[in-house]
């Protein structure tokens, strides 16, 4: 199966879990549900997994999520203000992390900042474009003054 459709069937799964959507409320069964309430598939490792909650990052990462949409010549108005708004919502909610471009990180390196001990999170690769650089250099500046004030 192609990852990218994996991982979208895996949100919507993900999702449905979070809301709360029950088979019964649909017309027709669910993807992974044999249409007697019973789950198939990739619905079973799913409904094996930890169940999420309301507020978990992984569906809160409004700036992870817009990131991976950007291509090398995707282009915003302002994308250094874009970046530092993200990094102050997410400051707003506790969130904090620096994001990483560019190089691999080093094999066996925990991914945590040495400046600020804050969790890295691998946004992209090296192929990254001109307003995906100053998003996230602004991103990462603004939380690292977060850090400097503390």
């Amino acid at each position: 199966m192609n990852p990218q459709l994996r991982n979208v069937r895996r949100l919507v799964a993900l999702w449905t879990i979070l809301i709360g959507c029950r088979a019964d409320e649909h017309d027709e069964p669910p993807a992974g549900n044999d249409g007697n309430g019973r789950l198939i598939g990739e619905a079973v490792q799913l409904e094996q997994a930890p169940k999420l909650k309301e507020g978990d990052a992984v569906l809160r990462d409004v700036t992870l999520r817009f990131l991976e949409q950007m291509r090398p010549d995707t282009v915003f108005q302002e994308p250094a203000q874009l970046g530092r708004k993200s990094a102050e919502a997410d400051l707003s909610s506790g969130f904090v992390r620096i994001l990483y471009y560019g190089k691999p990180w080093s094999q066996g390196k925990p991914l945590i900042d040495d400046e600020t001990g804050y969790p890295v999170t691998i946004a992209n690769g090296c192929c990254v474009g001109k307003d995906f650089t100053l998003f996230v250099d602004e991103y990462n500046l603004a939380m690292k003054q977060h850090f400097n004030k503390q």
